[in-house]
Protein backbone atom coordinates (compact mmCIF):
# COMPACT_ATOMS: atom_id res chain seq x y z
CA UNK A 1 0.00 0.00 0.00
CA UNK A 2 2.59 2.31 0.59
CA UNK A 3 4.44 1.26 -2.10
CA UNK A 4 1.61 2.02 -3.97
CA UNK A 5 0.85 5.61 -2.63
CA UNK A 6 4.65 6.55 -3.05
CA UNK A 7 4.11 5.38 -6.57
CA UNK A 8 1.24 7.60 -7.19
CA UNK A 9 2.92 11.05 -5.75
CA UNK A 10 5.55 10.41 -7.54
CA UNK A 11 4.24 9.65 -10.98
CA UNK A 12 1.90 12.89 -10.59
CA UNK A 13 5.23 15.08 -9.56
CA UNK A 14 7.02 13.27 -12.78
CA UNK A 15 3.78 14.99 -14.55
CA UNK A 16 4.28 18.01 -13.63
CA UNK A 17 7.68 18.32 -14.19
CA UNK A 18 7.59 16.66 -17.70
CA UNK A 19 4.78 19.53 -18.66
CA UNK A 20 7.07 22.33 -16.75
CA UNK A 21 10.27 20.96 -18.91
CA UNK A 22 8.12 20.81 -21.83
CA UNK A 23 6.97 24.70 -21.32
CA UNK A 24 11.20 25.10 -20.65
CA UNK A 25 12.74 23.50 -23.54
CA UNK A 26 10.06 25.36 -26.40
CA UNK A 27 12.07 28.66 -25.32
CA UNK A 28 15.16 27.35 -27.02
CA UNK A 29 15.18 27.32 -30.13
CA UNK A 30 19.08 27.53 -31.46
CA UNK A 31 22.46 26.66 -29.43
CA UNK A 32 23.34 30.32 -28.38
CA UNK A 33 20.48 30.61 -25.93
CA UNK A 34 21.46 27.32 -24.28
CA UNK A 35 23.99 28.73 -21.66
CA UNK A 36 20.99 30.80 -20.38
CA UNK A 37 18.40 28.16 -20.25
CA UNK A 38 20.16 24.84 -19.25
CA UNK A 39 21.07 24.08 -15.61
CA UNK A 40 24.90 22.53 -14.46
CA UNK A 41 25.18 18.80 -14.06
CA UNK A 42 28.13 18.45 -11.87
CA UNK A 43 29.07 14.85 -13.76
CA UNK A 44 31.50 14.04 -10.79
CA UNK A 45 28.90 14.53 -8.13
CA UNK A 46 26.26 12.91 -9.98
CA UNK A 47 28.60 9.85 -10.62
CA UNK A 48 29.82 9.68 -6.44
CA UNK A 49 25.87 9.94 -5.52
CA UNK A 50 24.82 7.00 -7.75
CA UNK A 51 28.29 4.70 -6.78
CA UNK A 52 26.91 1.59 -5.82
CA UNK A 53 30.36 0.68 -4.36
CA UNK A 54 30.81 4.30 -2.64
CA UNK A 55 27.41 3.73 -0.71
CA UNK A 56 28.34 -0.08 -0.12
CA UNK A 57 31.29 1.36 1.67
CA UNK A 58 29.04 3.81 3.90
CA UNK A 59 26.48 0.83 4.56
CA UNK A 60 29.70 -1.02 5.98
CA UNK A 61 31.08 2.31 7.73
CA UNK A 62 28.41 4.05 8.98
CA UNK A 63 25.16 3.00 11.65
CA UNK A 64 21.97 2.08 10.60
CA UNK A 65 20.42 5.58 11.48
CA UNK A 66 23.17 7.33 10.36
CA UNK A 67 23.74 5.98 7.19
CA UNK A 68 19.66 5.70 6.38
CA UNK A 69 19.88 10.15 6.83
CA UNK A 70 22.95 10.07 5.42
CA UNK A 71 21.19 7.88 2.55
CA UNK A 72 18.07 10.21 2.17
CA UNK A 73 20.38 13.15 1.73
CA UNK A 74 22.26 11.49 -1.13
CA UNK A 75 18.92 10.09 -2.90
CA UNK A 76 17.79 13.95 -2.83
CA UNK A 77 20.96 15.52 -4.31
CA UNK A 78 20.53 12.50 -6.69
CA UNK A 79 17.39 13.51 -7.57
CA UNK A 80 18.02 16.98 -8.19
CA UNK A 81 20.82 16.61 -10.47
CA UNK A 82 18.64 14.10 -12.49
CA UNK A 83 15.84 16.86 -12.46
CA UNK A 84 18.12 19.24 -13.91
CA UNK A 85 19.24 16.94 -16.37
CA UNK A 86 16.09 15.90 -17.62
CA UNK A 87 15.16 19.46 -17.82
CA UNK A 88 18.19 19.89 -20.08
CA UNK A 89 17.53 17.07 -21.90
CA UNK A 90 14.38 18.50 -22.87
CA UNK A 91 16.29 21.90 -24.30
CA UNK A 92 18.61 19.64 -26.11
CA UNK A 93 16.23 17.48 -28.03
CA UNK A 94 14.38 21.03 -29.13
CA UNK A 95 17.49 22.27 -30.30
CA UNK A 96 18.28 18.60 -32.10
CA UNK A 97 14.68 18.70 -33.81
CA UNK A 98 15.58 22.53 -34.89
CA UNK A 99 19.21 21.73 -36.32
CA UNK A 100 17.88 18.57 -37.72
CA UNK A 101 15.76 20.55 -40.05
CA UNK A 102 18.71 22.60 -41.42
CA UNK A 103 19.60 22.63 -45.37
CA UNK A 104 23.02 21.67 -44.76
CA UNK A 105 23.02 17.71 -44.36
CA UNK A 106 25.80 17.38 -41.65
CA UNK A 107 24.11 20.03 -39.10
CA UNK A 108 21.12 17.60 -40.10
CA UNK A 109 21.99 14.77 -39.37
CA UNK A 110 23.98 16.21 -36.15
CA UNK A 111 20.72 17.73 -34.94
CA UNK A 112 19.13 14.24 -35.64
CA UNK A 113 21.44 12.63 -33.60
CA UNK A 114 21.54 15.09 -30.83
CA UNK A 115 17.54 14.83 -30.42
CA UNK A 116 17.67 11.23 -30.25
CA UNK A 117 19.94 11.06 -27.56
CA UNK A 118 18.54 13.81 -26.04
CA UNK A 119 15.09 12.19 -25.97
CA UNK A 120 16.45 8.71 -24.53
CA UNK A 121 18.46 10.35 -22.07
CA UNK A 122 15.05 12.12 -20.94
CA UNK A 123 13.19 9.21 -20.31
CA UNK A 124 16.20 7.38 -18.62
CA UNK A 125 16.34 10.47 -16.34
CA UNK A 126 12.89 10.16 -15.30
CA UNK A 127 13.36 6.39 -15.28
CA UNK A 128 15.91 6.76 -12.89
CA UNK A 129 14.41 8.98 -10.62
CA UNK A 130 11.93 6.50 -9.89
CA UNK A 131 13.94 3.60 -9.60
CA UNK A 132 16.04 6.32 -6.63
CA UNK A 133 12.43 6.61 -4.79
CA UNK A 134 11.91 2.87 -5.60
CA UNK A 135 15.60 2.35 -3.55
CA UNK A 136 14.51 4.20 -0.62
CA UNK A 137 11.01 1.88 -0.16
CA UNK A 138 12.73 -1.27 -1.29
CA UNK A 139 16.94 -1.01 -0.57
CA UNK A 140 17.51 -4.31 -2.33
CA UNK A 141 16.02 -4.17 -5.39
CA UNK A 142 17.84 -1.30 -7.26
CA UNK A 143 20.23 -1.99 -9.83
CA UNK A 144 23.24 0.68 -10.45
CA UNK A 145 22.11 4.21 -12.65
CA UNK A 146 26.49 4.70 -13.00
CA UNK A 147 25.49 4.63 -16.66
CA UNK A 148 23.45 7.51 -16.52
CA UNK A 149 26.93 9.51 -16.25
CA UNK A 150 28.00 7.98 -19.37
CA UNK A 151 24.92 8.51 -21.21
CA UNK A 152 24.91 12.41 -19.97
CA UNK A 153 28.38 13.05 -21.00
CA UNK A 154 27.46 11.81 -24.64
CA UNK A 155 24.86 14.24 -24.75
CA UNK A 156 27.16 16.98 -23.89
CA UNK A 157 29.72 15.86 -26.68
CA UNK A 158 26.96 15.57 -29.38
CA UNK A 159 25.93 19.51 -28.45
CA UNK A 160 29.66 20.54 -28.50
CA UNK A 161 29.94 18.90 -32.26
CA UNK A 162 26.95 20.41 -33.39
CA UNK A 163 28.11 23.57 -32.19
CA UNK A 164 31.39 23.18 -34.06
CA UNK A 165 29.33 22.52 -37.17
CA UNK A 166 27.03 25.51 -36.86
CA UNK A 167 29.95 27.94 -35.92
CA UNK A 168 28.95 28.32 -32.27
CA UNK A 169 30.98 27.93 -28.75
CA UNK A 170 29.07 25.49 -26.78
CA UNK A 171 30.60 26.52 -23.15
CA UNK A 172 30.88 23.66 -20.62
CA UNK A 173 27.40 24.99 -19.64
CA UNK A 174 25.24 21.60 -19.23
Amino acid sequence: MVILIVFIVFAVLTLVLVFATYRASRKASCLNQLEQLVQPVDLEVLENLLDPIQEQYLKRSLGFFQFSKYKAMRVWAANQYLRRASRNAGILLNIGRIAAQSPDAEIAAAGMKLAKAAFRLRLYSLLARLALVLQMVLPNSMKSLHSFVDDYDQVRKQVVHLGQLQGTVVLGCL
